[in-house]
């Protein structure tokens, strides 16, 4: 078995003073027990916050306390959380402790203190009455920026903390609570932390516990709205889109904010009720034509392309590629082993006398995005109509209409001769164009090599920069299609999302 990669944290050590005052509870309660138990005598505890980090992990990991995180610190013990609980404690240098965080990638917080204890022995008849610690004065004003209160949210949402403080004074750090839960502590600007909310119905209670430099504390909370549910459905699946922004030379658009929108469902405004500029996990799929005219650099510049769009992944993400000509078969599931994806890319080779399934490599992927979380994306590579599917053209267009996916197509031809795919009569450059239409894609038919390759680019730095938007759809009273607008206020900007949606698939 292969030994687990160590995974060690280098930050920067933070100065003792009021650091245990930012315990986690499970912390400050052993800290409470064992006053107790010195009943006769009296315990100094120096605590330092040595690792705060959130990232994305799997499999076996090991932290490592190394001397260069210490700092000349020497603890008599280290303790190690994960996730906001208590996971494991070590007493004997070098301090360390591996956990096993499964096969699925997913976003955990590590918080590792180190603590120095020093016990003061009172004489002997000595009065041993200990003093109740009076809890530090609220005497600062902290706040929660976002989300507002009575707000809905969902998914990765930023939790945004502002704080007034007099001259001289600094905040030191940040623990955040949803529910009831600690899930994570900040300590530098910005004052926020992106929580994941999942897809749920419930509201939630968040809370942060905010520490100056002068050890006060204060406290301040927010609770956001329940979805509500219906006789006809569920207002929690809100209705949520991915929206690019362009300017007028197609530049992307960013800093942009809520206010800065506008939504229409069947042409009537609706309520903002969910925005995010964040990041999200990305489903991506490359489609990749293997029919026989894709022979020659055009199969080595299309695989060599998906290979450069797959490095810029990140962990969280995952990919799929899929290849049609004569069949439609795919070189893995979903996944995150980019370097297996690309390896398995690399041996991709055109089928001679192939034809091509293009729609039926379409509709069938599709069906591979399904419950998926996360911004989904589809990137198809062909160089002609299609020639051999057994669905049709509008099957393909209804199925991308219903399935929240958009669609990129790169449409080939070889490079230097005119004519041919791109078009505007080419049946394969009208459905092309058709379903980055409807879906809020875009749609590519390059003339070089090297702006062949920068539409990957292209199309990756898009992804990144997407805004989330939701809001609450007006009652379900049938199944029809519904059109949705999104307006960008200030002048000389584009936005760009699916075109609408059907109500049974929320």
């Amino acid at each position: 078995m292969r030994a687990a990669r160590p995974f060690i944290i280098v930050l920067a050590a933070l100065a003792a003073g009021a650091l245990t005052l930012v315990l986690p509870a499970a912390a400050q309660e052993e800290q409470e027990s064992a006053s107790t138990r010195y009943a006769r005598d009296s315990r100094d505890l120096e605590s330092r916050i040595i690792v705060q980090d959130e990232r994305y992990l799997r499999g076996a990991q090991r932290l490592l306390v190394t001397p260069e995180l210490l700092q000349g610190f020497e603890p008599d013990y280290v303790e190690f959380y994960l996730d906001g609980e208590l996971a494991a404690i070590d007493s004997e240098p070098p301090f360390e402790a591996t956990f096993d965080l499964g096969p699925t990638t997913g976003r955990h917080s590590i918080l590792i203190i180190a603590t120095r204890e020093t016990v003061i022995r009172r004489p002997a008849g000595a009065v041993a009455a200990r003093e109740p610690e009076a809890e530090p004065e609220e005497t600062f004003e902290i706040r929660i920026a976002n989300p507002a209160d009575d707000s809905y949210v969902l998914g990765r949402t930023p939790i945004m903390v502002e704080a007034e403080l007099e001259a001289g004074v600094e905040l030191e750090a940040v623990q955040v609570f949803v529910d009831g839960e600690l899930v994570g502590t900040i300590t530098g600007e910005p004052w926020q932390l992106v929580h994941d909310f999942g897809r749920g119905l419930d509201g939630h209670t968040i809370r942060v516990d905010a520490f100056d430099s002068t050890g006060r504390r204060a406290t301040a909370s927010v609770t956001t709205a329940p979805l509500e549910r219906s006789d006809y459905y569920i207002e929690a699946n809100v209705v949520v889109l991915e929206v690019t922004v362009t300017d007028e030379h197609g530049r992307l658009a960013g800093g942009l904010t809520r206010d800065d929108f506008e939504v229409f469902e069947d042409g009537a405004e609706r309520e903002i009720r969910y925005f995010s500029a964040e990041e999200r996990p990305l489903w991506v799929a490359v489609l990749v034509d293997t029919s026989g005219s894709m022979r020659g650099s055009k199969i080595r510049r299309s695989v060599f392309a998906a290979q450069q769009f797959i490095r810029q992944l990140k962990q969280a993400d995952n990919a799929l590629i899929v290849t049609f000509g004569p069949d439609v078969q795919e070189l893995s599931e979903f996944t995150s082993d980019f370097e297996a994806l690309i390896s398995a890319a690399g041996a991709i080779e055109v089928e001679p006398r192939a034809m091509t399934p293009l729609n039926q490599a379409i509709y069938e992927t599709l069906d591979r995005f399904e419950d998926r979380i996360g911004r989904r994306a589809m990137i198809v590579i062909s160089d002609g109509a299609d020639t051999a599917s057994r669905v049709g053209p509008d099957e393909v267009h209804e199925a991308a209409r219903q399935a929240d996916v958009r669609v990129y197509s790169i449409g080939i031809r070889e490079i230097g001769i005119g004519g041919g795919l791109g078009e505007l009569d080419d049946p394969a450059a009208v459905l092309l164009r058709g379903l980055a239409d409807v879906t809020g894609g875009d749609s590519y038919f390059p003339t070089s090599t090297g702006e062949f390759l920068d539409i990957f680019a292209t199309i990756a730095e898009e992804l990144r920069s997407q805004y989330s938007i939701g809001y609450v759809p007006p009652p379900l009273t049938n199944d029809r299609w519904r059109e949705v607008e999104v307006r960008v206020k200030r002048g000389g900007l584009r936005a760009r999302t699916r075109e609408g949606y059907y109500p049974e698939e929320r």
